[in-house]
């Protein structure tokens, strides 16, 4: 609470927990207009507090990836939490989905190896959960999913965008499949974390 004082001397502590709450408990694009009319704050309101959650590193916008950069300026974030603790104390009595911690928690890993992170999602819906470094490498978050078949979304990105490498972190055994031109590593999320922190991935 210092910390966000600091920032924002005169702000409201209510408010800015009611946001983070919000923004915790929801996977989904971030929607400001909707989210203002919940707390009942203006848009003006809720953008200075998430770019103070920002400031105070408790979490990033992550923005599309698109064919151009205006493009992805239209269109909008996401919002990824720098540590699932936070996530946890934030969202309280109300209990985070676990498919939704779990992206939380690979995401954060992502953060803190210093890459550049975006989302994928077309008109149609087709999603990745994360797109990282210059040569876009999609990355989907399966938790409870232990099979092998990709979604349409993530073969969808690898037939646009032809990644050398791709990531399907899942429980169970790794395995190196071949989509199009890329391998595709199927693996647990706490193995990709550490290939990560150990720089075992080509990632450009």
């Amino acid at each position: 609470e210092t910390d966000i004082y600091s920032i924002l001397p005169r702000g409201d502590w209510h408010f800015f927990r009611s946001l983070m709450q919000i923004l915790s408990t929801d996977a989904g694009i971030l929607n400001i207009s909707r989210i203002g009319r919940e707390l009942r704050g203006s848009d003006r309101t809720v953008r200075t507090y998430i770019d103070m959650a920002e400031r105070l590193f408790i979490l990033k916008l992550i923005k599309p990836t698109a064919s151009s950069s205006r493009v992805a300026l239209r269109k909008s974030p996401r919002v990824l939490f720098s540590d699932c603790g936070l996530v946890r104390m934030f969202s309280g009595e109300y209990k985070v989905p676990d498919g939704i911690a779990h992206e939380q928690v690979v995401g954060a890993e992502i953060w803190k190896a210093g890459y550049e992170i975006h989302y994928w999602r077309t008109k149609s819906d087709a999603e990745v959960d994360f797109v990282i470094g210059r040569d876009r490498i999609p990355i989907e978050v399966k938790k409870g999913y232990t099979g092998y078949k990709l979604t349409r979304g993530f073969r969808s990105f690898i037939r646009a965008y032809n990644p050398p490498i791709a990531f399907w972190l899942r429980p169970g055994e790794t395995e190196i499949r071949k989509v199009e031109n890329t391998d595709v590593y199927m693996m647990p999320a706490p193995m990709f974390a550490l290939g990560l922190q150990a720089c075992a991935f080509e990632i450009r």
